[in-house]
């Protein structure tokens, strides 16, 4: 299917496109210094989206990851100049992995779910309050755009589940420990309550489709290895008889003697020889 695709609409491959969307991420952060309310400006709201405001559709996802984890000042920028680095370095191994057409599928496909789950998530699951219908409120930890973010990061751990990131350029962590942990954080806010649940699978399920079947046979070929390894894994002895060939693995009670050639003897082997003699 994705060959397919690649024949026909070939020409949509953006190389580095994530690479790009780092870029876009730390301009947004500089645009901020200048106008404070400019990252504002950019997250998925409906209700603004549905009053003119469209390029909300789309700039979700060039949203500082340091906005979105509601951390402010210096650590707004630490957080999102690690984030933008880390990014960069995603770009080049997923599209290592998958090619510069099936990256900016997944880049496309990734901002359409994440696009599709808020406006059911707003429009779907909402309240009547006293003004009127509201929407429930997205937690902070699986805004769209840092749902967006973390399935690049889940796809990259996927493939390099022993990649080493160093945290805040000095601590050496792989990058499957991040992973887990990030998943952990998004499984446990999403937990709140079973809207908020479906929310995230649906923003995270271009990654899912993909990592599911990856994992399940990933874990079938480890099965079948350390199957075939203990199959053809030769048993471990000390003494085996240079008669039969029966070794102390075979029956530990088996008592072996050592003939005067060095060789040895099992005790059935050597009543047997006693016995023609």
């Amino acid at each position: 299917m994705i060959t397919w695709l690649e024949r026909k609409i070939g020409w949509i491959a953006f190389p580095s496109i994530i690479r790009y969307l780092a870029f876009f991420q730390l301009g947004v952060l500089a645009l901020s210094f200048v106008n404070p309310a400019a990252s504002q400006l950019l997250g998925f709201d409906w209700k603004l989206i549905t009053e003119g405001q469209v390029w909300r559709l789309f700039s979700f996802v060039f949203l500082p990851i340091g906005s979105l984890t509601g951390a402010g000042g210096a650590m707004t920028v630490l957080f999102s100049l690690f984030a933008a680095l880390i990014l960069m370095s995603f770009s080049d191994g997923i599209e290592s992995a998958w090619g510069a057409f099936r990256t900016t599928l997944f880049f496309l496909g990734g901002w359409l779910v994440c696009l599709i789950a808020s406006i059911l998530f707003s429009t779907v699951f909402a309240y009547h309050g006293a003004d009127g219908k509201v929407a429930l409120a997205i937690p902070m930890i699986i805004q769209p755009g840092l749902l967006f973010d973390y399935a690049i990061l889940f796809a990259f751990a996927t493939y390099y589940p022993k990649f080493e990131l160093r945290l805040f350029f000095v601590l050496p962590v792989p990058i499957a420990i991040i992973a887990i942990i990030s998943g952990v954080m998004v499984l446990l806010s999403a937990m709140i309550g079973l809207p908020f649940l479906i929310y995230s699978v649906l923003c995270l399920s271009h990654y899912l489709v993909i990592a599911i079947p990856l994992l399940i046979n990933r874990g079938k070929r480890h099965t079948h290895k350390v199957k075939h390894k203990a199959k053809n894994k030769k048993p471990t002895y000390f003494h085996e008889c240079s008669q039969c060939g029966a070794t102390d693995a075979q029956d530990e009670n088996l008592v072996f003697r050592v003939r005067d050639d060095g060789s040895e003897i099992c005790e059935n082997c050597r009543d047997v020889s006693q016995e023609t003699h």
